[in-house]
């Protein structure tokens, strides 16, 4: 479950960069996920939802996971490291659902 939601916040984070004409290389989106990585990610992403009250698979799940993704990708690749940068983004940190 988990790793679908990652998948699908992948995809999500591919669109963006299309829709503003970024290029996709920015976000390293070929790159490959371990289970150590995705295990970071999941990590922050389910103590985000639990503390906001939201369902993974939500549309505000899977964002949440797309910008962990990219809050990842950006070099915060331990669980600390991401959850300070998941509380400086102003997305993540001011959500109130």
């Amino acid at each position: 479950m988990a790793l679908e939601i990652l998948i699908d916040a992948s995809r999500y984070v591919v669109e963006i960069a299309r829709m503003f004409r970024v290029n996709t290389m920015t976000f390293q989106l070929n790159r490959t996920f371990g289970s150590v990585e995705l295990n970071v990610i999941e990590a922050v992403l389910r103590d985000w939802c639990v503390k906001h009250n939201v369902e993974p698979s939500s549309a505000d799940g899977v964002l949440a996971g797309a910008v962990l993704v990219s809050l990842f990708q950006a070099g915060n690749v331990t669980i600390p490291a991401l959850e300070k940068a998941a509380a400086k983004h102003k997305w993540l940190s001011e959500f109130n659902g």
